[in-house]
């Protein structure tokens, strides 16, 4: 009796729904310890995994058994345009994840356009803004961070110095929950 209950409490489980979005199907260092987080979740959730760009690399192919992967156009911005499509058709998440500033503030944007619903939007600083970038280039990155980042559960920082760089650079992120994981 006690074996056929744990049976249908388990197959009556709600699974929750994950989401993953990154620029490109291209495996950097950032982008598989993403694969290893969304492949942990897929074994018992729905883990949907948008890149933004169409397929170029057969990196994420083994993974399309236990998740849905889904590519986006020629273009980033045009990839972008079907990620909202797809949020607007598919609202409530768990579990969003990025990992570059524009991708983040989006997302950020539309949680507080309550167009992505979720409980936690979980970022990963890609790089040093302020060090890498000048002019009209760092006034964007500048305007993607106040006006998504402040929707975000989690600010993930590969090391103290880049911490540092992001509160230098923008010290309002101080109070936000952020933290340094290598």
């Amino acid at each position: 009796v006690l074996c056929s209950f744990m049976s249908i409490h388990q197959n009556s489980k709600k699974l929750t729904k994950h989401l993953f979005v990154l620029p490109s199907d291209a495996l950097g260092g950032a982008e598989q310890v993403l694969k290893m987080i969304a492949t942990h979740y897929a074994d018992n959730n729905d883990v949907t995994v948008f890149f933004l760009e169409q397929q170029k690399a057969q990196a994420w192919s083994d993974s399309a058994s236990n998740m849905t992967v889904i590519y986006g156009s020629s273009s980033r911005y045009l990839g972008m345009l079907k990620l909202l499509r797809f949020i607007i058709s598919n609202k409530k998440r768990e579990k969003v994840f990025a990992s570059q500033v524009y991708i983040n503030g989006l997302l950020g944007i539309l949680k507080a356009w309550k167009v992505l619903i979720c409980n936690h939007l979980i970022v990963r600083e890609s790089t040093s803004v302020a060090q890498r970038f000048t002019g009209l280039k760092l006034k964007l990155y500048k305007l993607f961070y106040k006006l998504g980042y402040k929707n975000t559960e989690l600010i993930i920082c590969q090391t103290d110095s880049m911490q540092q760089q992001l509160f230098a650079f923008l010290p309002w992120t101080k109070n936000l929950n952020t933290k340094v994981i290598p």
